[in-house]
């Protein structure tokens, strides 16, 4: 069969990669991207890089490389993946999740309730961190590890509970899913550089969290020291723009803050005892 659309082209690439099939063979017609033309094909590839589920095995594949074929109204498009996870550990991620979804989230849980379920999980659990090496510089950057996971994906925080915007933003996406929620994986900037985090629908209006930014610390503390805080929890655009940009015309509106009380966040004790004596 030959692919006649850009999502179906995507959803077919997303599918492949996520069972880690080593190598894809796709027809595809003409009409749904040149790859002869950079401006094209780099759209292309901008639309599946914001896919979060193949761009957690993305990280993980080693020099990935792809070719296309011309036939008479479509092309072949062939890519070879070499993956350094296997189908149990994303086996394990998928029942981590549900498991998650079945212990956090109970009937009768509001939007907002699910939200903050995951939220303050991961402002909990997950630390930041560039992993084994730290940040890297040149032509390494962009590979860094904790252990043998990308601190790009959820499985850095799964198997070594640290990692980055990236990661955070992936697992935040995950979880909220298998909690019901509408939720989206947002790329964007903050002064120090690209960043990503998430909008999620609550009560029908869509908000900004960055469960990231949401683990604040002082200064001078440690990876492993924060306070939970609720400064990018639930905003709007508006609040949200004071240090964050993002291409608004890929993702919805986020018109206000959530107007409800929410809770005061938890505080991590031994951080705010030393920090008090």
């Amino acid at each position: 069969p030959i692919i006649t659309t850009r999502e179906e082209f995507i959803s077919a690439l997303v599918k492949a990669t996520v069972n880690l099939e080593e190598n894809i063979q796709l027809n595809v017609s003409n009409n749904v991207v040149n790859f002869n033309s950079q401006s094209d094909s780099g759209s292309f590839f901008n639309e599946l890089y914001q896919i979060p589920e193949y761009i957690d095995i993305f990280y993980h594949i080693d020099s990935p490389y792809y070719n296309t074929f011309d036939y008479n109204g479509y092309f072949k498009f062939t890519k070879t993946n070499k993956y350094s996870i296997t189908k149990e550990e994303t086996d394990y991620l998928d029942a981590f999740v549900s498991n998650w979804a079945a212990s956090y989230i109970t009937p009768g849980m509001t939007d907002e309730e699910k939200a903050r379920a995951v939220n303050d999980y991961m402002v909990h659990e997950y630390r930041y961190t560039y992993g084994d090496r730290g940040e890297l510089t040149g032509n390494e950057k962009g590979q860094e590890k904790l252990g043998k996971y990308s601190v790009y994906t959820s499985f850095a925080l799964l198997y070594g509970k640290g990692g980055v915007c990236n990661s955070k933003a992936i697992m935040f996406y995950r979880l909220a899913k298998a909690a019901g929620l509408e939720v989206l994986y947002v790329t964007g900037d903050v002064p120090s550089g690209p960043h990503a985090w998430n909008m999620v629908k609550v009560a029908g209006n869509w908000y900004h969290v960055d469960n990231t930014w949401n683990r604040g610390q002082y200064e001078g503390a440690s990876e492993y020291e924060y306070f939970n805080d609720r400064a990018y929890y639930l905003k709007g655009d508006a609040t949200m723009s004071i240090d964050h940009s993002w291409d608004r015309t890929m993702y919805p509106a986020c018109p206000m803050d959530y107007p409800e009380y929410v809770p005061i966040a938890g505080i991590n004790r031994e951080l705010y005892l030393k920090n008090a004596a």
